[in-house]
């Protein structure tokens, strides 16, 4: 009997297992998430989803880099992001005297909250009708008021107008400013790592007393300094340190 009352306790156990119920004091009872437990997971799910597809939307407009990114606008060298500047897609309707007429969309990168038909003035690429511009190219223009034409005798249209500039080279200044940001960067790891190296070697380690003569000998982090590499050499040396002690005997016959 004992045997059989175990069995059919399994089975009914087994039974009750698919609809979350368990059993207490041999009576079934919900053992897993309510249904409105379950609503309220999910529904944290998804504002946690949109966090982060917000999140990730916010990172690609920052990084993104327009399709080439300096022009000249009235005479005047401009980043093509930001400012009265859009990112356009669509496609090509007309190549008209006055410019590019397009059908598709415009506005902040990869958002483009307006949908109308524009017209794309110095545009400096070939276009033909029917061409596409994509999403993923990055076109950008700026703003440039709109612009009227005839249609036909009687009947005149106007457009928004955006004006796609001249392509050139970053300016000169771009450079500087670019090449003097990453050698401040390479300077402040470099005394990060010296202060790092000498912390260490305060502490009696050879390899970094070491390496602090190193950055002593070559300048890295801290102003050039023979003396003070040489003395650095000296304690990693009386430790017994192979390359300390090659070091100061090279620094001997540079004399």
């Amino acid at each position: 009997m004992k045997t059989i009352s175990a069995l059919l306790f399994v089975l009914i156990s087994s039974a009750y297992a698919g609809n979350n119920l368990g059993f207490y004091n041999g009576t079934p009872v919900q053992s897993g998430p309510s249904p409105e437990q379950l609503a309220v997971r999910s529904a944290n799910q998804q504002k946690m989803n949109q966090l982060n597809a917000d999140e990730q939307l916010r990172i690609q407009i920052q990084n993104f880099v327009p399709k080439d990114p300096w022009r000249i606008i009235d005479g005047t060298t401009n980043y093509a992001k930001g400012g009265d500047w859009v990112q356009f897609v669509g496609q090509v309707v007309q190549v008209h005297p006055k410019g590019v007429r397009v059908k598709g969309g415009y506005g902040s990168p990869l958002l483009l909250e307006n949908s109308s038909e524009f017209i794309l003035v110095n545009f400096p690429y070939p276009a033909a009708d029917g061409e596409e511009f994509a999403l993923n190219d990055h076109w950008s223009a700026m703003f440039s008021g709109t612009i009227s034409f005839s249609i036909t005798t009687n009947i005149a249209e106007t457009l928004r107008a955006l004006d796609y500039g001249k392509p050139c080279d970053t300016p000169a200044w771009v450079v500087a400013a670019i090449k003097a940001k990453n050698d401040q960067k390479k300077q402040d790891m470099a005394i990060s790592t010296f202060t790092f190296r000498k912390q260490k070697a305060d502490k009696g380690d050879a390899e970094y007393q070491f390496l602090t003569g190193e950055c002593f000998r070559t300048g890295y982090g801290v102003g050039m300094d023979l003396n003070q590499a040489r003395e650095w050499y000296r304690k990693a040396a009386a430790q017994d340190h192979a390359k300390a002690k090659a070091a100061l005997e090279k620094l001997a016959l540079e004399k």
